[in-house]
């Protein structure tokens, strides 16, 4: 039996009448009284805060086989339950099984009557659904990651007897490695080569995305810092945009600002994917930029708030935003921005390339894998896997060690001038 739970709920777009299921995602929310809630709630309260799922709207009860699915695949039940990734992982395996559900409807079937001919049917009806976020058809990454999902929750359903028909399980090598896969004659997209899907910004287009993307605090104008100031310091310290915004006040040395040269580093630990903490490197520089953030725009956010705001994040909403003033930023809200920004700067540049916050995070990677390179390491992966924080290390050098050649060979005069002078120290 599936405990009620407290939810804050998601509807999807659109009102269509579903048949079997009317798929709605919900998500656990923190609870102030733990006490009370498990006297109430019972088990449901044991949940991690950040945890989605799928409910139905009708009943507001999760869906069985996708409510277990999910908990086995995001949950870690092992003492006090906590998240195995990120929130917004979760969020994508319950939005993805949520699309999942409304084909089912479509063609009138339960999970439980899937067949390998169905997930088949599934996987190409994508390819000509135009998405709402872009008004194009379904990226080949997105088809290849919902089919993804669907084979994980078919796979859990097979292993507990709850499908009828049974899928084909096949032994492959991936990365040396033998793992067994679900449906191997599903045809999906073919997934690009590793080193393909590294995006790197040029440097003519950092600096006219830095400029439409407003100031740095130093500058010390009536123009808002904090959006630049995020995205220097994601190129500055390969940091993901979930790790950026995890970070507190409390995680920051300001007492080194005005005490070591600018042109050092401090290390500060951020919750980093799969929910560890990694240490980051931060220039001192870039410290001292975060600190004036921190003591005039945060501080206005915070106060415009009214009181709202009582948290410790560092990036917020602006104090003049329409509403959630002063709340933490979330990711979707600065890829949005730096969207903007880099359209804008696309029309400056000529490139026609759309960079995401995670571009940042290659730039950083390539870049110091090139300086090192240069500067006579024979191995620079090993330092690009550090400053990255990669448990293994041919994660790094498979993605980005023909890339940095490709780089070499396309790095103009000038940019390999902007390259060397940051061996002395990071670019600003």
């Amino acid at each position: 039996m599936i405990p009620k739970a407290v939810i804050s709920s998601f509807r999807p777009p659109g009102e269509a009448v579903l048949d079997i299921y009317q798929p709605q995602i919900a998500q656990t929310v923190a609870l102030p009284n733990r006490g009370q809630a498990r006297h109430l709630l019972g088990s449901t309260a044991a949940l991690p805060a950040g945890f989605y799922f799928v409910v139905d709207r009708r009943t507001s009860v999760p869906i069985p086989d996708v409510y277990d699915f999910l908990v086995s695949e995001n949950v870690s039940l092992l003492g006090r339950p906590k998240l195995r990734h990120q929130s917004n992982t979760s969020r994508a395996n319950a939005e993805d099984l949520v699309d999942l559900l409304l084909f089912a409807n479509e063609i009138s079937t339960t999970l439980a009557e899937f067949s390998e001919e169905l997930l088949q049917q599934y996987a190409d009806s994508m390819l000509y659904v135009v998405s709402p976020q872009t008004s194009l058809n379904y990226a080949d990454r997105t088809v290849i990651k919902r089919v993804s999902t669907a084979k994980r929750l078919f796979h859990y359903l097979q292993n507990n007897g709850r499908l009828k028909n049974r899928f084909k399980i096949a032994k492959v090598l991936q990365r040396g490695m033998e793992r067994r896969v679900i449906a191997p004659d599903v045809q999906v997209p073919k997934t690009p080569a590793t080193d393909a899907l590294v995006k790197h910004i040029a440097t003519d287009l950092v600096e006219a995305i830095s400029k439409n993307l407003g100031q740095m605090p130093s500058e010390k104008t009536q123009v808002l810092t904090r959006d630049r100031l995020l995205f220097a310091f994601l190129l500055n310290t390969g940091a993901r945009i979930s790790e950026a915004l995890s970070i507190k006040i409390s995680d920051l040395p300001f007492q080194k600002v005005g005490k070591e040269s600018s042109l050092a580093a401090c290390h500060i630990s951020v919750i980093a994917k799969g929910g560890s903490y990694r240490k980051l490197i931060v220039p001192i520089w870039l410290l001292e930029e975060l600190s004036i953030y921190v003591s005039t725009e945060r501080a206005e956010a915070i106060l415009a708030s009214k009181g709202k705001a009582e948290h410790n994040q560092v990036f917020v909403n602006h104090a003049a935003a329409s509403y959630s003033r002063g709340q933490p930023l979330t990711a979707n809200n600065f890829r949005k921005t730096m969207r903007r920004a880099a359209k804008r700067a696309i029309g400056d540049t000529g490139n026609n390339s759309i960079p995401s916050p995670h571009a940042c995070r290659h730039s950083f990677a390539l870049w110091h894998f090139v300086l090192e390179a240069r500067a006579g390491n024979p191995d620079p992966a090993k330092k690009v896997q550090a400053l990255l924080g990669h448990a293994n290390r041919s994660t790094t050098e498979q993605i980005y060690l023909n890339a940095s050649l490709l780089l070499e060979e396309e790095l103009s005069e000038r940019d390999q001038r902007h390259l060397m002078t940051a061996l002395d120290g990071y670019l600003r």
